[in-house]
């Protein structure tokens, strides 16, 4: 940019010379009065704000991008997470279903022959599972 400080000047130069426009534009220099200068710096500004938008909005879609597969990766765990859930409350029925057919009434008729009444706290079955819980939301 060549500054001019008035558009007389300017006006004056290129009726003295009219290529003086077209020589100045081709030598890759662009003439500006305080005017045309203040509209300049307006656009490069603009320029640059949507720029900085679109960067951000560059940024956004990859993070959101990024977000989608994580949240991807983490569905697939917690599913994964409540078939173990479940597979692990079978396990456990199972474990206390054995203890209260098998292993207890051993326990119990060797303190009866003790003579000795005590009360045993059996384990309990967790009758739950994970898509009966109901979660207010």
């Amino acid at each position: 940019m060549m500054y001019i400080p008035n558009e007389y000047i300017l006006s004056a130069a290129t009726e003295a010379d009219d290529k003086l426009l077209e020589f100045a534009f081709n030598s890759r220099v662009l003439p500006v009065t305080p005017i045309t200068f203040f509209a300049l710096l307006k656009i490069v500004a603009l320029v640059w704000q949507e720029q900085q938008t679109l960067s951000n909005a560059h940024a956004i879609i990859e993070r959101s991008q990024e977000l989608f597969l994580r949240m991807r990766d983490f569905a697939k765990n917690f599913s994964k997470l409540g078939e173990e859930l479940k597979q692990t409350v079978e396990k456990y029925n199972k474990a206390v279903s054995c203890f209260e057919k098998q292993v207890f009434p051993a326990l119990d008729g060797m303190q009866r022959l003790r003579g000795i009444q005590e009360e045993f706290n059996l384990p309990k079955p967790i009758n739950e599972r994970p898509e009966d819980i109901k979660i207010d939301a």
